[in-house]
């Protein structure tokens, strides 16, 4: 009796200490599996929260360059101010940027004395805004001010633009230019933006499920100071005096990590400045998404839940078969030990062996195989899982850059996506000695089609133009819409006679096309080339929209080069 009894104690006493100890090594393996996985999930949220904030400062970017560049461009074309800053057609063409830019409040010009001459709306026309600082810095260069409050227009534009829903007071970020004649300053052209376009560049930035996993984006001024909140609360924080977490940076600019903020939370924090494209575009903006712990590191609580489950019920399997394993069980035990420590050290191709001998030996070491087994698979459907996302994410990005550089309703490019094109066919040129021809392209007597068919009409003969030009022209030529019924195209290694043999040949194309509702339409054509290292595209630009205006005033349905060609292609009607 006292035998058998001190064989069963024996007995007793291994299988506690061999379960003790089995149940040590499953936390063990529990803990290191978990310990990485938490550092990945946590490495992939800020990478995809990156992605977020370089996506939405550099749609803030375009957004400045573009604005900036349209009003530049304008106050450059002397064709249409040397009629004067108050002519019919200078009033016509603030309407009209006004209309194909909503969140564009005000657009006004003044003379050198800072008295408005034209303005939509005839707002402040006659009053004098040589106060303002969009005047005096418009005087000198092209001017971005940063965002501020409505001054004078505060009481004439009370309500939001079109399409928004607001709480927010008006607030406006000012683009202004100088408008030269002849050498001289005559006056300066100033649109105001309304800062509600700053929440449509936000939403068109963000990817579809950023409120359900808690993304919010703040723009900070240089000064540190909060412009921008989604949700309409702009002005409670700054009234509250909100400012951002201190941020460190590195020498870009750039930081992804968790920070505490003012409300005590602790948040996934990523920040970035808004790129500049030049000094001008500069305002030291910078952009700040933040997450909130419990949703960015969702995936790390899941997985340690998942890793403590598995690494529980493997203890309980490992203490039972403990007892009867104990007296085999010790000379398997340094061969699990070796393999559990390649296991936590992430040895290549390390794994649990299922051990011979006993068959609680057997069964204990393939209870442990299959937990690192089914952790493994757990580890690996987790990073697939986060893989997925960000595929998600970045093609989700993707195609809203696409949609941002193409015109919604032709489907050629629209000005952005424009620039870049020109930008490319201006490097070629150059780099190869090659000549580059650009077309502008405008309907004749469009608003009557308009005005005696609708707009679904007017919008099905855009389309139509569009449609024509795609088929006529090369696959490494480029078409855009500029806005309304005027396009334009790019033509890669083509000198003056080409282009104005395509020009007449689209010209011809469009006025001999028959629609059964409204007929058919003509077009005025402007040419302008460049030559190899003389290539720039921003006068190539302005000498095609003066050869433009040139066609139409000579009697419209016309192709004219621009002056200064060398060579000059006859007129055609």
């Amino acid at each position: 009796m006292n035998l058998r009894f001190s064989e069963r104690s024996l007995a007793t006493q291994m299988a506690v200490v061999f379960g003790v100890l089995a149940t040590l090594l499953a936390l063990l393996l529990s803990f290191s599996f978990g310990e990485m996985l938490r550092g990945r999930i946590r490495n992939d949220a800020g990478a995809a929260l990156r992605v977020v904030t370089y996506t939405v400062a550099h749609q803030f970017e375009a957004q400045l360059s573009s604005r900036n560049e349209q009003v530049t461009v304008l106050s450059r074309a002397p064709g249409l101010w040397e009629q004067g800053l108050d002519s019919p057609a200078v009033a016509q063409l603030l309407a009209r940027m006004q209309n194909l830019t909503p969140d564009n409040r005000w657009i006004g010009v003044a003379d050198a004395d800072g008295v408005v001459h034209n303005a939509t709306g005839h707002l402040l026309q006659g009053a004098s805004v040589a106060q303002r600082p969009w005047f005096s810095k418009g005087l000198e260069g092209p001017y971005v001010g940063d965002i501020h409050p409505a001054v004078m227009l505060s009481k004439l534009l009370g309500a939001p633009a079109e399409g928004h829903e607001t709480a927010e007071p008006l607030r406006f970020v000012d683009f202004a230019a100088p408008v030269v004649v002849a050498g001289k300053t005559i006056g300066v052209l100033c649109v105001h933006a309304s800062w509600e376009w700053a929440d449509q560049v936000v939403k068109l930035a963000l990817p579809p499920e950023a409120r359900s996993t808690g993304l919010q984006v703040f723009v900070f001024d240089r000064d540190g100071r909060v412009i921008f909140a989604q949700g309409q609360k702009t002005s409670a924080l700054l009234a509250q005096g909100f400012r951002g977490p201190d941020v460190p940076t590195n020498n870009e600019g750039l930081y992804t990590g968790v920070l505490a903020w003012n409300d005590g939370v602790e948040y996934l924090t990523s920040a970035a400045p808004v790129p500049a494209a030049s000094a001008v575009t500069d305002l030291g903006w910078r952009i700040v998404v933040r997450q909130p712990i419990s949703l960015a590191y969702s995936l790390v609580r899941d997985a340690t839940s998942a890793v403590l489950l598995i690494g529980a019920v493997a203890s309980v399997i490992a203490s039972l078969l403990a007892y009867r394993a104990a007296r085999s069980l010790s000379r398997h035990l340094h061969g699990i030990a070796l393999a559990a420590r390649r296991v936590e050290a992430g040895a290549p191709g390390a794994g649990m062996p299922v051990f011979g001998g006993s068959s609680e030996v057997t069964a204990l070491s393939s209870a442990l195989r299959n937990m690192t087994v089914q952790l493994l698979a757990s580890n690996s459907r987790m990073e697939q899982q986060v893989r997925v996302r960000t595929r998600e994410l970045l093609s989700a990005n993707s195609a809203l850059d696409r949609q941002a550089r193409s015109d919604p309703l032709t489907g050629v490019l629209n000005r952005r996506g424009l620039e870049e094109r020109l930008r490319l066919a201006v490097a070629s040129a150059r780099r190869g000695l090659r000549p580059l021809s650009v077309a502008m392209l405008d309907a004749d007597y469009f608003k009557r089609i308009n005005d005696q068919f609708g707009h679904e009409v007017g919008d099905a003969v855009l389309r139509q133009l569009a449609e024509i030009l795609r088929t006529r022209l090369r696959a490494s030529d480029a078409v855009a819409r500029l806005g309304g019924e005027e396009f334009i195209a790019v033509l890669p290694d083509t000198d003056l006679e080409g282009a104005m043999a395509l020009a007449e040949s689209l010209r011809h194309a469009i006025e001999t096309h028959i629609d059964k509702v409204y007929g058919n339409i003509t077009v005025s054509i402007g040419v302008a080339v460049g030559m190899g290292t003389e290539v720039d595209g921003a006068s190539l630009l302005r000498a095609a929209d003066e050869a433009l205006y040139r066609a139409k005033a000579e009697g419209r349905n016309r192709v004219c080069a621009a002056s200064g060609s060398t060579a000059e292609a006859p007129a055609s009607s």
